[in-house]
């Protein structure tokens, strides 16, 4: 077995594979958004045994360094599952000389092989059949709620400036507190966020205005045939409007548009319900979603672990960055 290989520099081919299979997560462009927004670092690993290329990024923990397959959705290039195969060509590589811990999000609608390692799990829906998907195939009351939404003042514009990030970033702000989440993001990744997505056809960020004002955003990305619904906030000021619902409806319909095939709602926690409810109401079936755990240094890991959950404890959080 060829040991997988990680390096700073993509190799030549990197860009025009990503191109290739409508990949974002792996593109050098999307981990220039994660860098500006968390100060991270990304790492290139390409397997010539099976021709599979992966991305970690690093995020530092405290004196932890957490690495991320694909962030925020896991796979490879150009597979979007991981296989047993690459868990051993990793455990072999010299990527425990960069990371502590790696954890790799895996879809359950395309990750089928249980991979030989601890999981943490959460709730993931996801639109099948995406080009079967209709409003009119949804709830008589979800309809009267697009409809309503869209005879409103709310106009679905493209973020146009990365300016706006500090908006957006306030809007996220509230919702997690709002939901007594805890804060991940930064306000200058969502200014990368909108500048990339003015240039990339793989990412789109709209805004639901009215008059002027940012009532709420959709950020999407398109992503090997998936799209993953990545940030989607509202201002409450502007709650009557159903802002949330135009923005969902559009870009599901912008998605099956593009030829995806799914449209992932993202995950939720195993304990929001009616969270998971919301999002089925657009057509989304549930599954267990793993994200799986590879200690690359299990002494340190298991520190990093206890620091975690003593944390949550306090109200606390480790961040990205």
């Amino acid at each position: 077995m060829k040991v997988i290989l990680f390096t700073e520099n993509p190799p030549s081919h990197w860009s025009e594979l990503c191109s290739q299979n409508g990949d974002i997560f792996n593109a050098p462009e999307w981990h220039a958004v994660l860098s500006r927004g968390f100060g991270s670092k990304t790492l290139y690993g390409w397997d010539e045994s099976t021709s599979t290329g992966l991305t970690v990024t690093i995020f530092k923990a405290g004196p932890f360094r957490i690495g991320y397959l694909a962030f925020p959705v896991g796979g490879c290039l150009p597979a979007e599952a991981v296989s047993p195969h690459t868990i051993e060509s990793i455990r072999t590589s010299a990527l425990n000389k960069s990371i502590h811990l790696l954890r790799m999000p895996a879809s359950a609608f395309v990750q089928k092989e249980v991979l030989p390692c601890p999981a943490q799990t959460t709730l993931e829906t996801v639109v099948e059949n995406l080009q079967e998907w209709e409003l009119t195939g949804l709830s008589h009351n979800l309809q009267k709620a697009v409809k309503r939404a869209g005879r409103s003042p709310l106009k679905i514009v493209d973020a146009v400036n990365p300016s706006q990030g500090s908006v957006l970033f306030q809007l996220y702000k509230n919702t997690v507190k709002r939901h007594g989440g805890n804060m991940r993001y930064t306000q200058k990744y969502f200014q990368a966020l909108i500048e990339l997505s003015m240039t990339h056809d793989g990412l789109r960020c709209v805004l639901a205005l009215s008059g002027g004002e940012i009532a709420g955003f959709l950020a999407v990305g398109l992503h090997q045939k998936t799209a993953y619904d990545l940030h989607c906030c509202m201002n409450m000021h502007f709650r009557k409007y159903k802002p949330t619902d135009l923005l969902t409806s559009f870009s599901i319909s912008w998605a099956k548009g593009e030829g995806m095939k799914r449209y992932n709602l993202g995950s939720s926690p195993l304990q929001q319900a009616s969270l998971v409810a919301y999002k089925e109401k657009w057509g989304g079936a549930t599954r267990e979603q793993k994200t799986y755990e590879l200690a690359l240094r299990p002494v340190q890991t298991a520190i990093f672990n206890v620091s975690a959950r003593l944390y949550e404890k306090v109200g606390k959080t480790l961040r990205f960055g």
